[in-house]
């Protein structure tokens, strides 16, 4: 998260669409929605993210999800 974040209270969602390929890993990301000041910490967590792989007749393939994250101060 943001060292800078917003002041006091915030409850705030940020998503990108994924695209996840045979391996789980994350191939690309794009289209980011959600607040600005929280976009790029997502986006470099996606980074290092890595998924189960969706199974069609019990083999791999590539898919496209959206990723959504929960910001929210105490």
């Amino acid at each position: 998260m943001p060292r800078s974040g917003m002041p006091f209270h915030y409850d705030t969602y940020v998503s990108f669409k994924i695209f996840v390929a045979t391996n789980g890993d994350i191939g690309c990301i794009w289209e980011p929605k959600g607040e600005a000041l929280f976009r790029r910490a997502v986006n470099e967590a996606l980074q290092y993210c890595r998924y189960k792989p969706m199974l069609q007749d019990g083999k791999p393939i590539e898919h496209v999800g959206v990723e959504k994250v929960h910001f929210k101060s105490d």
